[in-house]
C-alpha cells in the first residue's frame, strides 16, 4: 500500500511529537469470470482500533486488472469473528446511506465506512471479512477477503 505524504517532517520543530492519522485503507478486489464459489480473489489485512473511524476504499478489477464498471451494483462488506459464525459482527452495504457507497462506478470504486459504534462493544481480536459485489445482471461475486485486526484503544 502506498503511503501518501500529508506533510513534511522537516516542517516540524525538533523535539515536538507528531503523528499521522491514517483514515483510509485502499484495497484491490477482483471480479473473476466465476460467480460466488471460486476462491481466486485477493486477500488483504488491516488493523483498526476500537472506537475508531475508518474508510475502506476498494477498487474492483477483472482478472487482467482492468477497471470494471460497477454501475448499478451493490456491494456488501461482512465481518465475522470466524468464517463459520452464523451471524455477522459488522455488515455494511452500499445500498444503505452512511454505510457505504459506490464511488466512481466506471472505475470500480467502492467505499465502506466503519464508525465507532461498529467496534466499541467488540473485544480486541482477529476478525475475518469479505466483500461481495452483486452486479446489475444479478450475478454475485466474492471480490475480496481478509483479516481485520481489532486492537484496544489506549484511552
Amino acid at each position: 500500500m502506498a503511503v501518501e505524504t500529508l506533510f513534511s517532517s522537516a516542517d516540524v520543530p525538533v523535539l515536538d511529537l507528531y503523528g499521522v492519522l491514517l483514515v483510509e485503507n485502499k484495497m484491490l478486489g477482483i471480479i473473476n469470470p466465476f460467480p460466488i464459489g471460486d476462491d481466486a480473489m485477493p486477500f488483504e489485512r488491516f488493523r483498526l482500533h476500537t472506537s475508531a473511524n475508518r474508510r475502506l476504499r476498494i477498487l474492483i478489477r477483472d482478472e487482467n486488472l482492468n477497471k470494471v464498471d460497477i454501475t448499478g451494483a451493490i456491494a456488501v462488506l461482512t465481518v465475522k469473528h470466524q468464517k463459520s459464525d452464523a451471524a455477522a459482527t459488522i455488515t455494511k452495504s452500499t445500498a444503505v446511506a452512511g454505510q457505504g457507497e459506490i464511488g466512481a462506478a466506471d472505475s470500480g470504486e467502492i467505499f465502506f465506512y466503519i464508525v465507532p459504534a461498529d467496534t466499541s462493544s467488540l473485544g480486541a481480536a482477529q476478525y475475518v471479512f469479505d466483500v461481495v459485489v452483486t452486479v446489475s445482471t444479478g450475478e454475485a461475486y466474492n471480490v475480496l477477503e481478509g483479516r481485520m485486526d481489532l486492537e484496544s484503544s489506549v484511552a
